[in-house]
């Protein structure tokens, strides 16, 4: 017994300045077992003598090594059998414990977690005796980060315990959404919080605790608050840190972070797994969309050097618009019917713009001008347009599976809505080769087709399709992807946004030809905006369209504006 009382199995010391280093917890018939474990060696087995007693006998099958920095389980007899996560130990097996580990003694499960920090102070009197070695205060010198760190730390645990009592971390966020299970997790959650004892130099509330960490569990975490403001139209995660939203068009810091990588890593993964899709380091970027059409790219370690990251674009619960778009500035009432009547009028278009212009929104707003007996097809990569007409089809593209097999691209399914009997087909956004497929249908009986891509101007964006189609991997010459597309194209929509944050359309210009000598492109300005947002309409432009395109209405009431030319 002095041998036992030795590695500190027997009475302990009340003076004693042990501080809690790991927990056990375990299951016998209907009891539950959970013990704070010291520095030193701990019996394991169903032996009287062990600290980790998981049955009645006389065998001791190991012992739970804390003396050294990296905790050890060693195995020293065959009775009862033993195994470390999953893999049968032998007598001698050594097996190291990172966080945490799970660990079957005869047919009993057991987890063992290394503590915390937090876990030495907090929890240090599920032992007989009440530490002396808790943390003390924290010094000037540490100041609020090491209280936040702190904080960071209670948070990650509780996560940790919740996660292992309900089975959350591989649902589905349309599972987590039900209510038995959010409110289950509620209850469980708010029993492991009452029984924590958070020490006063933290400062933390518990219902703000609880908030924090039932978002983490069964939402998105600290990103909860940012998506219920509908202010926000961006979330930029750069670290688990380190998060910036954009608010009315400016960067804001937020005042938010997660506990831990692995938290964020868990969120981005219960985010991508409910469409279909896949994160890991084999394949380490992914974009996908939230359940209320936000558009999500996320990106973890190793191209990731800071740690995990995730940009959210948001948008609007109720579709945006024109007339929204016209209120906010972004363009005038006669440039709204003007679009209104191209768009009804069949006439194949795109919207040009930079990341973070408005092409999507704009794209939303331009497609409500679409009559309700059309057929429709959207095609996109991740789905994002908000078409409320009833003869809608919408496609999305997949990625490869673990094998690198079944990949289905945005090429692979405009080419498959030529079968599909559309009026319109509208393509999220042309990045590759589906520009030349687009095209081709623009140009073979769909018209008033759209699409948006990437440019800084309306003749850039000529410039960009040339090079999207030869990307397709035809060897086509350049004249004839120039007639191609003077031909398919119609009208380029020029969407900015100024270094203010606001967005507006800069620019409506008309793909009127191609020259036959210079095999240049004809392009006329339609609308035009200079560099302090003056807007001009092209008088004898618009006209022109008016004769050749065979219009309906009257050219000159969309003549209308601050300048005419």
């Amino acid at each position: 017994m002095e041998s036992i009382q030795s590695i500190g199995l027997g009475k302990q010391n009340p003076q004693s300045s042990q501080a809690v280093r790991a927990w056990a917890s375990w299951s016998l018939g209907k009891e539950e077992h959970r013990i704070a474990l010291v520095k030193g060696r701990h019996l394991i087995g169903d032996s009287s003598f062990c600290k980790i007693r998981v049955g009645y006998g006389d065998n001791i099958c190991g012992f739970l090594d804390i003396s050294q920095t990296s905790p050890t389980i060693k195995c020293t007899s065959a009775r009862p059998s033993m195994f470390a996560d999953g893999k049968k130990m032998t007598i001698g097996d050594t097996v190291t414990i990172g966080d945490v580990i799970e660990v079957t003694v005869g047919r009993t499960p057991i987890t063992i977690s290394i503590a915390s920090i937090i876990d030495q102070e907090t929890l240090v009197d599920h032992l007989p005796f009440k530490s002396d070695s808790s943390i003390s205060e924290s010094s000037s010198d540490q100041g609020d980060r090491t209280k936040l760190q702190d904080a960071d730390s209670i948070r990650r645990n509780l996560a940790k315990s919740l996660l292992k009592k309900l089975n959350l971390k591989d649902m589905s966020l349309e599972k987590l959404d039900s209510p038995e299970v959010r409110e289950q997790a509620r209850l469980k959650l708010r029993k492991l919080i009452s029984d924590l004892k958070i020490p006063p130099t933290l400062n933390i509330d518990k219902d703000t605790l609880e908030k924090e960490v039932y978002d983490e569990i069964t939402g998105l975490g600290p990103l909860e608050p940012l998506l219920s403001d509908e202010n926000i139209t961006e979330i930029m995660v750069n670290s688990k840190d380190q998060i910036f939203i954009e608010k009315s068009g400016k960067l804001i810091a937020a005042d938010i972070r997660f506990s831990s990588d692995q938290a964020l890593i868990n969120i981005i993964d219960r985010i991508v797994s409910s469409i279909g899709r896949r994160i890991d380091t084999s394949s380490p970027i992914v974009d996908a969309r939230l359940l209320d059409g936000s558009r999500v790219n996320a990106m973890i370690p190793p191209l990731a050097i800071k740690g995990p990251n995730i940009t959210i674009r948001r948008f609007s619960k109720d579709p945006i618009s024109m007339s929204k778009l016209v209120g906010w500035g972004s363009l005038t009432t006669t440039m709204a019917d003007f679009l209104q009547l191209l768009v009804q009028e069949h006439k194949n278009m795109i919207v040009s713009g930079g990341t973070g212009s408005g092409k999507t929104t704009l794209l939303n707003a331009l497609s409500n001008f679409i009559p309700n007996n059309e057929r429709i097809i959207t095609v996109e990569d991740a789905a994002e347009l908000q078409l409320q007409q009833e003869h809608l089809i919408s496609l999305e593209s997949r990625p490869a599976n673990l094998e690198g097999k079944g990949a289905i691209s945005i090429r692979d399914l405009v080419r498959n809505t030529l079968r599909m009997r559309p009026d319109r087909i509208i393509v999220g956004e042309c990045r590759g080769g589906e520009a030349l497929d687009m095209l081709q249908a623009m140009n073979t009986g769909h018209d008033g087709s759209m699409t948006t891509a990437h440019a800084n101007s309306p003749i850039d964006m000529l410039r960009r399709l040339e090079t999207m189609v030869l990307m397709s991997g035809m060897e086509l010459p350049l004249s004839a992807i120039r007639e191609q597309i003077a031909s398919a194209l119609t009208i380029i929509v020029q969407q900015t946004r100024r270094k203010t944050g606001r967005r507006l359309i800069t620019d409506i210009s008309w793909v009127h030809s191609l020259d036959k000598k210079s095999k240049e492109y004809v392009v006329y300005p339609l609308y035009s905006r200079d560099k302090k947002d003056n807007l001009t309409a092209h008088t004898k432009n618009i006209q022109n369209l008016w004769q050749e395109e065979d219009l309906n209405g009257t050219w000159e009431s969309y003549c209308k504006s601050e300048d005419q030319r």
